[in-house]
């Protein structure tokens, strides 16, 4: 077993003791968001990985468990109505050095370190929010590229029937989505213009977490001075979102702006989008065809249907975390090793920026 730390911003309704020990507060029929829905706080949680035999070269059977959490401190001024001291200031800095870290691979060179944006989607409490963050930049990291879990967590209720009350908070959660990344992209390119971070920074999007990064993008690009490229690559599996989506000014077309790739994970046969709202979810059958002509990044579409390992998620919405096939390749993306997918054994070229992946063998082939 072994402890990460994830760092987060969220905007729930949170406790905490005079230690700073947080946690979401409990709901029955109270507020969902602190003071406004705009507003966030941030902090640092841990979480223990519980590591078990790994299914064909990966661990896509570990388990995260959240520990503590505690939010940063922070003054305000009742005269003023301003911070004399923003959690912010004290998160930021954490974080940037975390990713400075020097920490070597089993060859002796430097392991390289990048920052692992998590927007999780519908169904999910402020804990399990903070395990999957973690459990995804454990997934994902590999021997040569360690993962930094930043998690933003906006107030989905824990409750398998409160979809259109998710969707109404993801909405209202886009200004301190916004506002956080805007935060952590001023902290980011400083730390780039002095040539102090040579790290990374990724984004995975799950399911209604997309719709929820469609609200925060448009509020970003309300400050076109504060608008550069954020994300090396930005993921979006299982997208809650409209086919569209990408092509639109009002949606996520300025993704293109802060993002320098954009890869889109599909499933035809994923259960929980056929029930989401219409038109067709992007995570059913991806962008349409010729939307990076409109978009002017590079997008590329890969079908996971045959590997979503069925027997183990039986709403066919969790393969990215959930199939080895999966897993496998997100951590390829985010590690830069998949520049040319048509050389890999387990991508079939559909059509160009479409590709179908198959279930490698125990021998690295595909089958």
């Amino acid at each position: 077993m072994t402890t990460m730390k994830v760092f987060f911003a969220t905007n729930r309704n949170m406790i905490s003791d005079e230690n700073g020990n947080a946690d979401q507060a409990p709901s029955n029929g109270g507020p969902r968001f602190g003071i406004h829905p705009c507003d966030f706080r941030v902090g640092t949680a841990e979480v223990n990985i519980k590591m078990r035999k790994q299914v064909r070269g990966t661990k896509v059977d570990d388990e995260a468990c959240f520990v503590s959490a505690k939010l940063a401190k922070e003054t305000y001024d009742s005269e003023t109505k301003e911070f004399t001291k923003k959690g912010s200031d004290e998160l930021f800095p954490e974080l940037m050095g975390a990713l400075h870290e020097i920490t070597n691979c089993p060859d002796g060179s430097r392991k390289k370190r990048s920052a692992l944006v998590f927007i999780p989607g519908f169904f999910y409490s402020f804990r399990d929010s903070i395990e999957r963050g973690a459990l995804l930049a454990h997934l994902y990291s590999t021997e040569t590229h360690e993962l930094v879990p930043f998690v933003f967590s906006w107030p989905s209720d824990d409750d398998l029937f409160a979809y259109d009350d998710d969707r109404r908070d993801a909405r209202l959660s886009g200004e301190a989505a916004g506002r956080a990344f805007r935060t952590f992209a001023r902290y980011l390119s400083r730390q780039r213009r002095d040539g102090n971070c040579i790290s990374a920074a990724f984004l995975i999007a799950h399911s209604m977490g997309a719709y929820a990064l469609r609200h925060a993008v448009q509020k970003i690009i309300k400050k076109p001075e504060e608008v550069f490229q954020l994300f090396d690559v930005a993921v979006l599996p299982a997208a809650d979102e409209d086919r569209d989506a990408l092509e639109r000014g009002d949606l996520l077309l300025p993704l293109s702006r802060l993002a320098g790739e954009v890869v889109v994970y599909t499933n035809r046969y994923d259960k929980p989008l056929k029930l989401a709202v219409s038109p067709p979810r992007m995570g059913h059958r991806g962008p349409r065809q010729g939307t990076e002509e409109i978009f002017g990044a590079p997008i590329t579409v890969v079908c996971c249907e045959d590997v979503d390992r069925w027997g183990q998620d039986i709403t066919r919405h969790q393969y990215y975390r959930m199939s080895p096939d999966v897993v496998r390749d997100i951590a390829a993306v985010l590690s830069g090793n998949q520049a040319d997918r048509s050389v890999l054994s387990n991508n079939q070229l559909v059509r160009d920026g479409s590709y179908r992946l198959v279930p490698y063998s125990e021998d690295d082939t595909a089958v």
